[in-house]
């Protein structure tokens, strides 16, 4: 099984040949960009075009580890086969990880990579001045004062 005929078997954003990636309205979320967010863009299967996609790394990887029925004994190895082809097709360490926003490889111990994490710091630190407004310091006119002194 090749990873395409495992995508055609198991992908529920894949009609025919052509691909309704529903993943991709958060992605432009997070990457800023104006899309309304009820849009969705069909596109060539990425996989029919030896492309990475994220969809079948976070979502469609993970059925290959489930167990196979009775009636078919051989799929799931047949799945992690496909997994494994993907995966070295596009030199891809099984168990790395990746970023959820952007799909950057990050280390161990690693939330976002490095630069979701400079992005959502200065998110959070724009939020935060917004909502603590600075007080307001009334400084007494120093000639009022030595007026009545």
């Amino acid at each position: 099984m090749t990873p395409y005929q495992f995508v055609k078997a198991e992908c529920c954003n894949l009609m025919g040949k052509m691909c309704v990636r529903r993943d991709d309205r958060l992605i432009c979320k997070l990457r800023r960009r104006t899309k309304p967010a009820h849009s969705t863009k069909t596109c060539e299967c990425l996989l029919a075009m030896s492309r990475r996609c994220g969809y079948f790394e976070r979502v469609i990887c993970k059925i290959a580890d489930q167990p196979s029925p009775h009636n078919d004994p051989g799929l799931q190895s047949r799945r992690q086969k496909a997994v494994a082809a993907y995966r070295s097709m596009h030199g891809i360490e099984h168990g790395s990880r990746f970023c959820p926003d952007c799909g950057d490889p990050i280390g161990k111990r690693q939330r976002y990579c490095e630069k979701c994490v400079k992005l959502r710091n200065r998110e959070a630190s724009r939020k935060y001045r917004k909502n603590t407004e600075a007080p307001v310091i009334v400084k007494p006119d120093l000639a009022v004062v030595s007026a009545y002194g």
